[in-house]
């Protein structure tokens, strides 16, 4: 089963089946493991002995035979997160998070990746602090939305024709892209998006279906999926 499969079945209230594996060599398991009882497997690299090419080999031969693969790490470590991450795991379990500055790190990883390093410390030292064991944001929502209401209200279509690279555009579809927002300057999203093609010489646009506005934190397959569909027809 596909992870965002795994997801919505969950999210449904439905139940998901998967075993965990520390022992086991070779790629005989994935047929046997992908079999209608399972629809994921945990590849154990806290207790088993994988090297990292190892767990790189059993991730993509599970997927190759449709299971969701998560890697186990020995370590609420960032950099052994980033290896899993770095081996196309589907997902990423860390052991022993015994406080909210771990976890914050590990989770961050994830969003972050590759960023690593000062450029990786600098997000969590000025994004982000930890208040009585609570991860909280150094930034209120309140001035966060001050901030994006200013970005909103900025008229960017009279720098739309100074643009000369190609412009993929990549809006979310709502139940209604007909809807106006008022940070749209009265405009509907469709309305927008046409008026932005006009205006820029090389574009194209690609509606994210069933998605939110969040989408390369949410569902970064989309934005992978419309880059690669439109490489031959705008980067060209």
């Amino acid at each position: 089963m596909k992870p965002e499969d795994i997801k919505k079945t969950l999210q449904s209230g439905g139940k998901v089946f998967g075993t965990m594996i520390n022992f086991v060599e070779g790629s005989r398991w994935a047929t046997a493991f992908s079999s209608k009882a399972l629809d994921y497997v945990i590849i154990d690299a806290e207790h088993g002995s994988y090297s990292r090419g190892e767990v790189a080999r059993m991730v993509a031969i599970g997927q190759s035979v449709g299971l969701s693969v998560i890697v186990r790490v020995a370590d609420p470590d960032p950099t052994l997160v980033a290896i899993a991450l770095d081996s196309r795991a589907d997902g990423v379990l860390v052991p022993y998070c015994e406080d909210a500055e771990m976890i914050q790190r590990c989770a961050w990883k994830v969003q972050l990746h590759p960023l690593k390093g000062k450029a990786f410390e600098d997000v969590l030292t000025n994004s982000f602090e930890v208040v009585n064991g609570l991860i909280k944001p150094r930034l209120s929502r309140e001035n966060h939305m001050k901030i994006l209401y200013e970005i909103w209200n900025e008229n960017i279509s009279l720098s739309l024709e100074s643009i000369n690279s190609p412009v993929l555009i990549l809006p979310v579809s709502s139940d209604n892209s007909e809807s106006v927002s008022p940070n749209m300057h009265g405009v509907s999203k469709k309305d927008a998006v046409n008026m932005a093609m006009s205006k820029l010489s090389k574009s194209e646009v690609i509606w994210l279906k069933n998605s939110i506005h969040d989408v390369p934190i949410q569902n970064p397959k989309l934005i992978v999926d419309a880059i690669l569909q439109s490489k031959d027809t705008l980067f060209t």
